[in-house]
């Protein structure tokens, strides 16, 4: 179990989401080239948990964050990013 993954499963709590801006933070986290290593693989995770949930894929999908993360899965050259 994950917080935001708990949290998404319900639409009070993805809205919870939306009004916190904590996407935005996570995205930020993961595609800022000075976030250190660490930081961008938890924020990921943190996303896919969010994702996991039909609720969460939406929110993901209104930002297009689905298809930026796929091609960082496929061109990173950080091999912990690659999924």
């Amino acid at each position: 179990m994950h917080f935001y993954g708990e949290l998404v499963k319900t639409k009070g709590g993805a809205q919870h989401l939306v009004v916190q801006n904590d996407i935005e933070y996570l995205t930020h986290e993961v595609f800022t080239e000075e976030t250190p290593l660490v930081r961008k693989r938890a924020a990921l995770w943190a996303l896919g948990h969010i994702g996991s949930h039909p609720n969460g894929y939406e929110l993901l999908k209104k930002q297009e964050l689905i298809s930026k993360i796929v091609h960082m899965a496929e061109e990173s050259p950080y091999l912990s990013l690659r999924g």
